[in-house]
Order: C-alpha cells, then sequence, then structure tokens
C-alpha cells in the first residue's frame, strides 16, 4: 500500500491564493494545488482575523480576512465540529487544504487555534514578508519596537535540537501533542512555533495527524 507523504503547509497571504489558477491533477496520489512562487501548494498556514461565519444543516464555514483580502474555511457534517468554539472578532491561527468549487478558492481546515497573543500575529506576516514581500493590496505597518523583539526570536541549532528531541521523546506512536511539545521545550511559544514550522517545511518533521509530530526516519 502507498503511503501519501504529508504536503508542506506554506505561510501565504490570502490574496495569494485568491490571484492564483487553482491546478487540478488527474493522478490518485497528485494533490490539487496552486502555485505561488514556483512552489505546487496545496496546504497553507494562515493566521487571519474571523469576520464572517455561517451556519446551516450540516455545514459551518467562516470567512478569513488577513489585511491583503478574504477568503471562507467551509466545513461539512462533522468536520463542523472544528469550527464551534470559533466565533466573529477571533484571531485565528489554521492549518488548511486549498480547494476550488466553481470560480471559488477555499480552505478546508485541518487544525484550527485562536491567537491568543498578537504579536504571534506579526510574527506570522513578518515570516511571510521575508519569503513573499508584502501584498500588493495593503501596507503592513509593523511597529519598530516589536520588530526588534521578533528578531530576537529567531530559531537557534540548540532551540532545533530541543523541538526534535521532544517531539522523538513525547512520540507514543501516534505522534507528539504540538502544545506539549512547546510546553515542555521552555521556549517562548512564537520562538517553538517558529522551529515547529520551519522543520515542518525542511521535512525533519511531520503532522501524522492534526497537531500531532512525527519525525521522518
Amino acid at each position: 500500500m502507498m503511503i501519501q507523504k504529508r504536503q508542506t503547509a506554506y505561510k501565504v497571504w490570502i490574496s495569494n491564493l485568491i490571484n492564483s489558477q487553482f491546478i487540478k491533477q488527474e493522478g490518485e496520489w497528485d494533490p490539487n494545488y496552486v502555485e505561488i512562487n514556483s512552489k505546487k501548494i496545496s496546504r497553507v498556514n494562515l493566521v487571519a482575523n474571523v469576520v464572517a461565519k455561517q451556519e446551516g444543516d450540516n455545514f459551518v464555514s467562516i470567512t478569513l480576512d488577513d489585511g491583503s483580502g478574504t477568503i471562507r474555511a467551509k466545513t461539512w457534517r462533522e468536520d463542523t465540529q472544528i469550527l464551534s468554539n470559533i466565533e466573529v472578532g477571533d484571531i485565528i491561527s489554521t492549518v488548511s487544504r486549498v480547494r476550488e468549487y466553481g470560480d471559488e478558492i477555499f480552505l478546508t481546515p485541518e487544525l484550527i487555534r485562536k491567537v491568543e497573543d498578537l504579536n504571534w500575529e506579526l510574527v506570522h506576516k513578518l515570516c511571510i514578508i521575508k519569503e513573499l514581500g508584502k501584498p500588493e493590496e495593503i501596507k503592513v505597518e509593523i511597529p519598530t519596537p516589536v520588530i526588534e523583539e521578533t528578531l530576537e526570536e529567531t530559531p537557534t541549532e540548540n532551540n532545533r535540537k530541543t523541538i526534535l528531541d521532544l517531539v522523538e521523546k513525547l512520540d507514543a506512536e501516534s505522534g507528539a501533542d504540538i502544545d506539549d511539545v512547546i510546553k515542555e521545550s521552555k521556549i517562548s511559544e512564537a520562538k517553538a512555533e517558529s522551529v515547529i514550522q520551519e522543520l515542518l517545511k525542511e521535512g525533519e518533521i511531520f503532522e501524522c495527524s492534526p497537531n500531532r509530530l512525527k519525525i521522518i526516519s
């Protein structure tokens, strides 16, 4: 039986998604994607504000706005539970798959968490600016004092080793819980999240299920 490798969840602007062409592939194991900066992106990591919520029979969706544009995250049937505690006004972090129906590009969330530390939203935007630049539609205003603080959050080799060691230690076959890894790392949440995302992108670790990590052996 062929095991499909989980695709990297890339940090992008919402405008990158909605302004890109959605490519559908024929192969059973080949995920559909949008192409951004020569990367074939089927999963994304977004931090955004919830500006609308729609609920119906076996259906819940939220509209997300990261300042560059808006996109809907949709769930059906038992998956609607993932949005049950999300309300308009929340700032959320989500790992989601990119989908298309008709002319609409939308998201199906795999993981959603409320963002309590507003500096983490800033860290996320800084990562996208470094990779893709600022979105054309807006100017992202970044207070200078906070920039200086986030520059100190640059992951070090010691932090990477700490996270890798904890993923291995806390993995009870079903994977290590991300929240437990961050808590036991004794690293600031923003820094630990940054290290984890970098390791995911590099293929050192992967999400074996939502919010659970494994080392790629």
